[in-house]
C-alpha cells in the first residue's frame, strides 16, 4: 500500500511523536518553580461601610513541584479563590482589615498538594481600609498642561460634577485642599474642548466620581493700547509734579469679548518723587502698578518721562 519512501516517512514522524512525549514526560517530571494569580474576594460589606482603600483584587503566588503537579494548578480548579468574610477580618475602630502575610499563606497552604512547596506570595498581606461614610466635598483642579495656539488663550475651565466627592478618615480630609485630574496635555487649541478626564487617586480614600467631563474655553487674544494719567507719589508739601506728556501709553492683551470692559481708570501709572528727589534725574521713572484682572499681561510703551516740579 505504502511505497518504500512513504514507510521511511512514517516511521520518521513516529519516532519524533515518541521522542518529543519522553521530553515532554522526562520535563514534567523535574521540579519546576511557576507563579500563579488567585482571585481575592470580599464578603459581606454591611451597606453603611464605604471600602476607601480596596483590596487588590488578585495575589499571586510561586509554586516549587514537579511539572505534572503544577500543570494540575494550571488547567485544574485546586487553587481557588481566597475569601474573607468581613466581620471576621475587619477591625472596626481603627478602620481597616484583612490578611497578614502569615494567614495569606495558610490560606494558600490549604489548597495545595502535600508535594508542593509555597516559595513566595505578593502582596505582603491583602488590607483594605474603610469608614461609616465620613466625607466631604472638594474643587477639582487640572493637571498637566492645556494651552491654545496663537492669538488665542484658555479662557475658562470647568468641571461636571463640578465637584469631587472623598470618603477618607476626619484627618485625611482636613489635610485635603482639592481633588487633581490625571495629568492632561492639550495644546494648540483652536475652539472649545470637551474631554472625560480621571480624578487622581488618593492614597487611604475614595474619590467620587472616578471620571469627570472637562471643557476647556478658548477666546481670541487682542493687543490694544490706552492712555491713562499719571499719578504722582511721595511729593512734599507745597511740590507739584508735572510730567510731558501728562498721560502713559499702557500696551496690554485681552479677550476679545473683554475688551469693553476696560477702561482708563481700571490702570494706576505712578511717577515716585524718590526717583528724582536728589534733582540730579533728568527724566522721571513710571511705574505701572494697577491693572484691570482681565488683563493677560500688561506692560507700558515707556518707562521715563520729562518731568517738571513746581513749587507754590
Amino acid at each position: 500500500m505504502f511505497n518504500p519512501l512513504g514507510r521511511e516517512f512514517l516511521v520518521f514522524l513516529s519516532c519524533l511523536a515518541a521522542s518529543g512525549l519522553f521530553w515532554l514526560l522526562m520535563a514534567l517530571n523535574e521540579t519546576h518553580e511557576r507563579e500563579y494569580g488567585i482571585p481575592v474576594e470580599l464578603h459581606g460589606v454591611p451597606d453603611n461601610v464605604v471600602l476607601t482603600a480596596e483590596l487588590p483584587d488578585t495575589a499571586y503566588v510561586t509554586l516549587r513541584d514537579k511539572g505534572f503537579a503544577l500543570l494540575a494548578y494550571s488547567y485544574g480548579d485546586r487553587l481557588k479563590p481566597v475569601r474573607m468574610a468581613f466581620q471576621a477580618v475587619a477591625d472596626k475602630k481603627a478602620g481597616r482589615g484583612g490578611l497578614s502575610q502569615q494567614e495569606l499563606n495558610k490560606a494558600v497552604a490549604r489548597m495545595l498538594f502535600g508535594t508542593t512547596s509555597l516559595v513566595a506570595a505578593r502582596p505582603k498581606q491583602l488590607a483594605f481600609q474603610f469608614n461609616y461614610g465620613q466625607s466631604q466635598k472638594y474643587r477639582i483642579k487640572l493637571a498637566g498642561k492645556a494651552t491654545a495656539e496663537q492669538g488665542r488663550y484658555i479662557a475658562r475651565t470647568t468641571f461636571y460634577p463640578e465637584a469631587a466627592t472623598v470618603y477618607a478618615s476626619p484627618e485625611l480630609l482636613d489635610s485635603i485642599k482639592w481633588v487633581e485630574t490625571e495629568p492632561v496635555s492639550f495644546t494648540g487649541l483652536a475652539d472649545t474642548l470637551t474631554a472625560a478626564v480621571r480624578l487622581k487617586k488618593i492614597r487611604g480614600a475614595k474619590v467620587l466620581p472616578e471620571e469627570v467631563t472637562m471643557t476647556l474655553f478658548t477666546d481670541v487674544l487682542t493687543e490694544e493700547t490706552m492712555e491713562v494719567e499719571i499719578t504722582a507719589e511721595g511729593m512734599p508739601s507745597g511740590a507739584v509734579l508735572r510730567t510731558f506728556p501728562s498721560k502713559a501709553k499702557v500696551r496690554f492683551a485681552v479677550a476679545a469679548s473683554e475688551y469693553r470692559a476696560v477702561t482708563a481708570d481700571k490702570f494706576k501709572v505712578v511717577a515716585d518723587y524718590k526717583s528724582i528727589a536728589s534733582g540730579k534725574a533728568d527724566k522721571c521713572k513710571l511705574t505701572l502698578v494697577g491693572w484691570p484682572q482681565e488683563l493677560r499681561r500688561a506692560s507700558l510703551e515707556t518707562e521715563f518721562v520729562d518731568y517738571l516740579v513746581e513749587r507754590k
